[in-house]
């Protein structure tokens, strides 16, 4: 800008910015973390507008329910130990992990709160993207429990290792610039992990009526993406944290092209191959394209050029078909496609970094750019130690939580909704009720659980109908196994 309206209205050129901006300094470089965090916040709308919409109904408000634990949750642990663990310097594990000199946020100066937030939006995201992973299976309990664990010791410790300044990763040439690998990688290697405890979703493919998991609202989840991709804006330009300085307004803007650019030509690129070669366009597909090229660009939007971003535009496409065929191959049920965008993309990302890089140092500077192969190998390690990190204690959490709560809702809780019986309870029985009556799988599927409906329901008819009916189908299947009248 070439002009400031001081408070009195007065305009003063500046025409070089030096000689007034010390003067505004820390405002500006304020208000530009007060506007990277709340579009950084925004993508949690995001994500559960993509979550309620991708599931049936009567999962929906479990969802949503999951996803302000996300958020609560996520923040409240990373403030009481995770941020010092991230980023306390002065005690704990040297280039490890940190101490407990910021826990409970003691000891954080006032110039530092604004970056505080700013994390806290970064932690919440990561444990956001693991609830697309579980949904309709995993209990209430056992998920927040995992949420708070996630938060507070296996994200912080990943952070000091690549952004604390004597992190072990960053000293060895490790670059995430705003979490392909700390936060996406985080992510979706933990939901991967959790998959295999929890096994795919029971009423899949059952027949049973009401239980369809394919019900999307295309609307709740296009919106999401919107908003996913405007908050993505904040997300990334807002990692370089102080915009008073030399040349940063310049990397901002190559930041905001590239992210945009990745993401159209992902989704064009999906767009071309599933009219064309599939012939069969699946906006679903096509937005998770446009997704995974978002975090297949994050790690290295700061310090490459626009051309690179349309190869990661089509690299991502490709790496998100092929990871999706995988999955149907293992037969693992990722019903919103998580781990296709934010593992697959994430991985994809820590590596453009050591492709596309262009530093200005022929050291540095990407594979494809300087013929370095050195970045090639730091980034391919510490993907590898990200994914073994992650992949260890999220096996531990599992096995814990499995042991002492149970991390698999019952079959009861779950075709009805996790969390529906939890938290809506009538609404829960009204969607029951027609299934029992007019369909004998239903009445099958919920036979073993009359005690469960006697403890929700102990004094309502309703729940004496059901009863019945669970009762009446009982019979008749003892009848007809002991050869009696059909």
């Amino acid at each position: 800008l070439n002009q400031y309206r001081l408070a009195n209205g007065t305009d003063v050129n500046v025409l070089t910015m030096s000689d007034e901006l010390p003067l505004h300094e820390s405002s500006i470089n304020a208000t530009w973390l007060v506007l990277a965090s709340s579009l950084a916040f925004i993508m949690q709308i995001g994500f559960m507008a993509v979550e309620t919409g991708s599931v049936g109904r009567i999962w929906r408000p479990g969802t949503i329910v999951k996803n302000f634990e996300d958020l609560f949750l996520g923040i409240v642990s990373f403030s009481i130990v995770g941020y010092s663990f991230a980023f306390d310097g002065d005690s704990g594990l040297k280039g490890f992990m940190g101490g407990f000199k910021y826990a409970f946020l003691r000891n954080v100066t006032s110039d530092e709160w604004l970056f505080v937030v700013f994390q806290m939006c970064f932690v919440s995201t990561a444990a956001t993207i693991v609830s697309g992973c579980v949904v309709e299976r995993m209990t209430s309990g056992s998920y927040a429990m995992f949420s708070f664990l996630l938060s507070s010791i296996v994200y912080p410790v990943l952070v000091h290792w690549v952004w604390a300044s004597d992190g072990w990763l960053l000293k060895l040439g490790f670059v995430d610039f705003a979490g392909s690998g700390v936060v996406h990688v985080t992510g979706g290697m933990a939901g991967l992990v959790l998959l295999q405890f929890l096994g795919e979703r029971v009423a899949k493919g059952s027949g049973i009526k009401g239980l369809d998991h394919n019900q999307q609202d295309l609307f709740l989840v296009g919106t999401g993406v919107f908003l996913l991709w405007l908050g993505w804006i904040g997300f990334n330009c807002g990692a370089v944290i102080v915009m008073v300085r030399p040349s940063t307004p310049e990397t901002v803007g190559l930041i905001a092209v590239n992210i945009v650019l990745s993401a159209c030509v992902a989704a064009a690129t999906s767009n071309i191959y599933l009219r064309f070669v599939v012939q069969n366009f699946n906006l679903t597909q096509s937005l998770n394209c446009l997704l995974c090229g978002l975090v297949a660009i994050t790690s290295s939007c700061h310090n490459i050029q626009p051309w690179a971003a349309y190869v990661i535009g089509v690299q991502a496409v490709i790496g998100y078909f092929m990871w999706e065929k995988l999955l149907s191959k293992l037969d693992i049920d990722d019903p919103l496609s998580v781990t296709s965008v934010h593992l697959m993309g994430g991985a994809l990302g820590v590596i453009n970094q050591a492709l596309f890089a262009d530093t200005g140092d022929a050291s540095t500077s990407g594979l494809f750019i300087s013929g370095a192969i050195k970045p090639f190998g730091i980034q391919c390690l510490g993907l590898l130690v990200i994914c073994v990190w992650v992949a260890v204690w999220v096996c531990i959490f599992a096995k814990f939580l499995d042991k002492c709560m149970g991390i698999r809702a019952s079959l009861f809780v779950e075709d009805q909704g996790v969390k529906l019986w939890e938290y809506v309870p009538e609404l829960a029985f009204k969607l029951l009720l027609p299934s029992l009556k007019h369909d004998a799988a239903a009445r099958m599927w919920l036979w073993s659980f009359r005690d469960f409906v006697m403890k929700v329901y102990p004094n309502q008819a309703q729940s004496l109908d059901a009863l019945v009916v669970i009762h009446e189908f009982r019979k008749k299947c003892e009848d007809i196994m002991a050869g009696g009248p059909h």
